[in-house]
């Protein structure tokens, strides 16, 4: 007959155990891990969905039409045509920035690089851009003022106080005789985009202009001024081509009295055929 020992009976003055009733682990044993295989594929889905609105919005920042510049407005312009500024906005919508940035989206239209560009190409009193979104630039653009129309050859400019060209113009267009015509015959000419004698010419001239509009209106029809080889000297020349030799360095409304009187009382009728008349030497006066 077998007999079964009950559990942890001592047998021989010695506590028998049961191992076979205890559960044992080796604690140097891992166990494998369960794999989540529906983690795996939430994050999976995560980074596709991620990666599908980067590129949406990426889309949309840089080749969506909507931020496409598609109106170019440009205020303030009256001698300059809206063309030259046109040109100017056009070219730089056909380029890009750092490489990779359209010129022509709104969102990264540089405004600097074409302020400078543009206050290098002319004398603005001042320029803005405006961005109105989505699609649409706006150029505010207060021009300098204008002191006298300036001839060098076959061109003309339109010229500021300082001597520095505005803008080249068509002599046809000039239909309005309300600034100085000055015609340089001078040896020094234009370099970058500015006149290179001495700005009292321009002065002179503009004030000649006028102040021979105020006294002697309809009385000396002014053609134009010329500036030469002769030092500080403008030469006024009438529409009859009698040429008046003024001096920058003494006061003009001195010599212009000395002109009017002596026009008015000694040459009267005779003065359109002069050739010349020199105003320069004090209270004396010499004509041809």
């Amino acid at each position: 007959m077998i007999s079964v020992l009950p559990a942890n009976k001592r047998v021989g003055g010695r506590r028998q155990l049961d191992y076979h009733q205890k559960k044992l682990e080796n604690p140097f044993y891992n166990r494998k891990k369960k794999i989540n295989h529906f983690g795996g594929l939430r994050t999976t889905i995560t980074i596709l969905a991620s990666l599908t609105v980067i590129s949406a919005l990426g889309w949309f920042v840089f080749a969506s039409s909507y931020w496409k510049i598609k109106d170019v407005s440009i205020n303030g312009l009256d001698r300059m045509s809206n063309d030259e500024i046109l040109k100017m906005v056009k070219n730089q919508l056909a380029g890009r920035n750092w490489i990779v940035l359209p010129q022509n989206n709104l969102l990264f239209f540089n405004q600097d690089k074409f302020l400078s560009s543009a206050r290098d190409k002319y004398r603005f009193q001042d320029i803005r851009v405006r961005k109105e979104w989505p699609s649409k630039l706006i150029i505010d653009v207060h021009e300098k003022t204008l002191a006298c129309i300036w001839n060098e050859g076959d061109k003309y400019y339109l010229t500021d106080s300082d001597g520095y060209i505005l803008s080249e113009t068509n002599p046809l267009e000039l239909t309005e005789n309300t600034h100085p015509l000055i015609s340089n015959e001078s040896p020094l000419k234009i370099d970058d985009r500015r006149i290179q004698i001495d700005t009292s010419y321009i002065t002179s001239a503009a004030e000649l202009f006028a102040k021979l509009a105020q006294k002697a209106t309809n009385e000396i029809k002014i053609s134009r001024f010329v500036v030469d080889k002769d030092i500080d000297t403008i030469k006024l020349v009438t529409a009859e081509g009698v040429r008046i030799n003024f001096s920058t360095k003494e006061s003009l409304d001195r010599q212009i009295e000395k002109l009017l009187l002596i026009k008015r009382e000694k040459m009267k009728d005779d003065f359109n055929n002069k050739k010349y008349i020199d105003l320069r030497f004090g209270d004396k006066v010499y004509f041809q």
